[in-house]
């Protein structure tokens, strides 16, 4: 028949294939790559799509990316100056400037914002290039987000069940082998 083993690892293996499609599906498991769309905004000369991860914003770091278009024919800028501010609601403190970079990926100007309280913050967003200076402010709707810190809670599980496994193949291996030796003899 199948070792224990292999049948542990092949457990192992199941359970992670099980549960990196939920977590993909609740976009917990999308490092900095999947933001959410939250609007799109046109002022002037520009159009922005705002996106943000986690996928609502929310109280502590709420990353911010930002694609900057021309209006005109939907060409992705990527010379340009982009800043964020942010004014909260009664007992917030104000985000004063911050500068968002398109460092990573050229066409995605991109800052985090650490919100300190639940409600709707005004955010502005500035922009300047060939095109010109543009002012755009927004009402973003900023949550409470969850305690729990599923992709850690996954990584402590899934360590605890290595560490088993490694350890009861160990110890079931050495009885193998002491037995084997009782038998040579």
């Amino acid at each position: 028949m199948y070792s224990r083993t292999f049948l542990l690892s092949a457990l192992l293996l199941v359970t992670a294939t099980l549960l990196i499609p939920i977590f993909m599906a609740n976009d917990v498991l999308s490092a900095n790559g999947k933001a959410t769309l939250l609007m799109t905004e046109e002022k002037g000369d520009y159009r922005v799509d705002i996106s943000s991860l986690p996928n609502r914003p929310v109280v502590n770091n709420t990353h911010l990316s930002l694609l900057v278009m021309s209006a005109a024919d939907g060409t992705p800028i990527t010379r340009a100056e982009v800043s964020v501010s942010a004014v909260g609601p009664v007992g917030s403190i104000d985000i004063l400037t911050h500068d968002a970079l398109n460092d990573v990926v050229p066409q995605y100007f991109e800052t985090t914002l650490p919100f300190n309280v639940e409600g709707v913050w005004e955010v502005t967003i500035n922009l300047s290039s060939d095109l010109g200076e543009e002012s755009i402010s927004i009402l973003l709707d900023v949550t409470t987000g969850s305690p729990v810190n599923w992709i850690l809670m996954t990584a402590i599980v899934v360590a605890i069940l290595a560490g088993g496994i490694f350890t009861w193949d160990k110890v079931s291996g050495r009885k193998r082998s002491v037995k084997q030796k009782r038998t040579k003899r």
